[in-house]
């Protein structure tokens, strides 16, 4: 970073006369760290300033993210361990509610939805959330980087590398709460609870949100620890203009600073020395300019080292500790209780089977966060957190606290896509029926490809065996469009009505065998300018399906395989219509290169009877694998179809992607010629929202076909 050369010399011959007074002193500093959301980033390059010029801290307070970056460095990070932390985490995900996909069993991943919008209710009575986002990430961000130095400090915050305090306001009285001791990473989180965000956090008798409704510069609160020289730095958000508070996360943040002035004036006191970076109207929800903010720091930082320097006499003091000594004090204890808080409705059984630790066995932080994970990614909490304690010599006591979501809920889903318009469902959930984790779901959808109604009832698994079950119920009107040379003809129209009972073999979490039956009858209805005779068929299907899934994302997958394989035969002795078969393979994978570049191969084929019912024929087109034809534009017996796409992120949330492809589709088996494939070729930019990804393609082939897409959610 550039150093104002210049002003730093002038500054250095102009010292104060304090030099003087504290010639033969090793004083103590203290520092305050303000909130700020994103801003308190800079405070990093406040700390990288310190350290070059070797300014010495010796007390720290924060309120927010000054509680987090200040709790980071107390603990033992040094400045560019916080810059490398800040800049590699996934600041998108952090705020989000989803749980590592992989993680989800499969079963729960099958053609699950995800909505917009959900809100749980109790029979007749509305359940409101707590907070706009989700607390998880965050808690399971100060788990892995705080719960070390927390649990060796014997959880008294004056036992850490660096004495520290966190501000939090209590939510019933509106006081100032300073947080000296107990846990250090839920104590961070409490700090940056801002009302409305994030869920409030419950320690003791208290309900604690955002120090910054209090005191967001705790300048007095270091001066209670007894420093003789107290730096602050404020990196509070300026007011904010009117067109800055039009949406949730800006009426929050100035619902506020319209709060907590006038307490914040109650707790004010002056620093010694105060350091206010300039950050440029810089937004407090901006996690995209780290390098920026740390540099703005910084420099606001060299500008008053001559005037700290004027304090000190010693260089700083490495008061990190090493990773053998947090190992050895912390990882490799012996397991000795496991305790489970919060639980309600879900068995505490089906939360130890998941969380995977067991008495006896040797502690790692890393295998009890991934436990946690597993048991946020089930579904039935809103949100964990893991507290440490420890248990003679060589012991450890772990428990796990949970906060369960709620049970009944009513989500919403919305897209869009040029053929198929509009589209929607309504779900109505129990996600935890009978207490062992099953759910209860009733879906209603609709849109110009018909609508339809399903019922479905899913177990994941029996006690500790690895064996669930799926029955459901269905009753659906199928529209789908026909295609003559390329032009529009009608919709057909199919009427399904059945039922399907599966079993589940789990394959670890990635994996899933099914078997089962289903039971059918469909009605074709008469269309003008199709070939279809009305008809009502039975259908008597024995199933088998294998699937497998490790996909990181869903929409924008960067690693991970993805592989589906089915088997339907329909059985006319079983009073079905005529016997027939279908097997289906289709497989997507992901993998990525220098962080931005994604490589996405697809391979789908679809192999039947020639004797087969037009409902159960296989559709092919669309964008990836017949760029140029309409969704779904070629039905027939047999497809084979490949892609190969490659995929830039610009930002976390924009791609632009590239393809080719080939594909085609045949009455007979002995008719699939490689040679008969139809080469394509496509372009697509695609943006992800809360509504799911919003994406316009092009697609061409070599027959001249040629076709513009555009779709928006699901």
């Amino acid at each position: 970073m550039k150093i104002n050369l210049i002003a730093f010399l002038i500054a250095t011959i102009g010292l104060s006369p304090l030099y003087a007074q504290s010639e033969g002193k090793n004083i103590k500093i203290g520092l305050a760290l303000s909130g700020g959301g994103a801003r308190g980033i800079a405070h990093i390059g406040v700390l990288k300033a310190f350290e070059e010029y070797g300014i010495p801290i010796h007390y720290i307070a924060g309120t927010s993210m000054g509680a987090v970056v200040g709790s980071f460095y107390a603990s033992g990070y040094d400045a560019d361990s916080l810059e490398t932390i800040f800049k590699t985490t996934d600041w998108f995900a952090i705020f989000s509610n989803k749980p590592e996909r992989p993680l989800i069993p499969l079963s729960r991943r099958l053609n699950q939805i995800p909505a917009i919008f959900q809100l749980g209710f109790d029979f007749w009575k509305i359940e409101l959330p707590e907070a706009a986002l989700s607390d998880y990430r965050i808690n399971r961000i100060l788990i892995k980087y705080l719960s070390r130095a927390g649990f060796q400090a014997g959880r008294n915050f004056d036992h850490l590398p660096i004495p520290f305090r966190a501000v939090a306001t209590d939510l019933k009285t509106g006081q100032r709460v300073i947080l000296s001791r107990g846990n250090l990473s839920r104590a961070v989180r409490a700090s940056i609870s801002i009302p409305l965000l994030f869920p409030p956090v419950e320690l003791d008798d208290l309900v604690l949100v955002d120090g910054g409704l209090a005191d967001n510069i705790p300048v007095d609160v270091v001066k209670q620890m007894g420093p003789d020289l107290v730096i602050a730095v404020d990196v509070t958000s300026p007011p904010l203009e009117r067109t800055m508070y039009q949406d949730i996360i800006g009426i929050a943040n100035q619902l506020t600073d319209l709060l907590s002035s006038s307490r914040n004036m109650a707790y004010f006191q002056s620093p010694d020395i105060l350091i206010k970076p300039d950050l440029h109207k810089h937004n407090f929800a901006d996690y995209s300019k780290i390098d920026s903010l740390i540099a703005w720091g910084y420099e606001a930082a060299i500008k008053v080292v001559p005037q700290i320097k004027a304090h000190i006499l010693h260089g700083m003091t490495n008061h990190k500790t090493t990773e053998q000594d947090k190992a050895l004090s912390f990882d490799g204890r012996i397991i000795k209780t496991i305790n489970i808080y919060g639980n309600r409705y879900l068995r505490q059984s089906i939360i130890r089977r998941e969380f995977g630790l067991r008495i006896g066995e040797k502690f790692q932080l890393n295998e009890a966060i991934h436990g946690m994970d597993v048991v946020y990614a089930t579904g039935f909490f809103k949100t964990c957190w893991l507290d440490f304690f420890p248990k003679d010599s060589s012991g450890i006591e772990i428990d796990l606290h949970v906060k369960e979501a709620i049970r009944r809920t009513i989500e919403i889903g919305l897209g869009y896509n040029d053929d198929d318009r509009a589209k929607g469902f309504l779900r109505f959930q129990n996600r935890n029926l009978f207490g062992w984790g099953e759910r209860a779901q009733l879906n209603v959808y609709g849109s110009d490809a018909g609508a339809g109604l399903r019922i479905r009832v899913q177990g994941d698994r029996f006690w500790n065996i690895y064996l669930g079950y799926l029955v459901q119920f269905f009753l659906e009107r199928n529209k789908p469009k026909f295609f003559q040379n390329h032009d529009y003809v009608n919709r057909a129209e199919f009427d399904h009505l059945g039922t399907k009972f599966l079993i589940n073999v789990h394959m670890g979490r990635p994996g899933l065998f099914q078997g089962g039956f289903e039971i059918e009858r469909v009605k074709i209805q008469e269309r003008i300018g199709l070939n279809f005779a009305p008809q009502t068929d039975q259908l008597r299907k024995l199933k088998l399906a294998l699937f497998w899934d490790s996909l990181d994302d869903l929409s924008f997958p960067t690693e991970g395989i993805k592989l589906a394989i089915t088997y339907d035969w329909n059985l006319k002795k079983l009073g079905g219509i005529d016997n027939f078969w279908q097997l289906a393979f289709l497989f997507k994978a992901a993998f990525s290169f220098h962080k931005q570049h994604v490589l996405e191969p697809g391979l789908w084929v679809g192999l039947s009877d020639e004797i087969l019912p037009v409902y159960e024929k296989f559709r092919l087109g669309g964008p990836y694998f017949m760029p140029g034809l309409h969704r779904d534009e070629l039905w027939n017996n047999q497809v084979l179809a490949a892609y190969l796409a490659y995929h830039f992120h610009l930002k976390p949330r924009l791609r632009l992607s590239l393809l080719t492809s080939a594909g085609n589709s045949w009455q007979q088996r002995n008719a699939i010629r490689l040679n008969s494939l139809i080469i394509g070729a496509g372009a697509s930019v695609e943006y992800l929202t809360p509504l799911g990804p919003i994406g316009i393609s092009i697609g061409i082939n070599k027959r001249g076909d040629h076709r513009v897409y555009f779709s928006v959610g699901f």
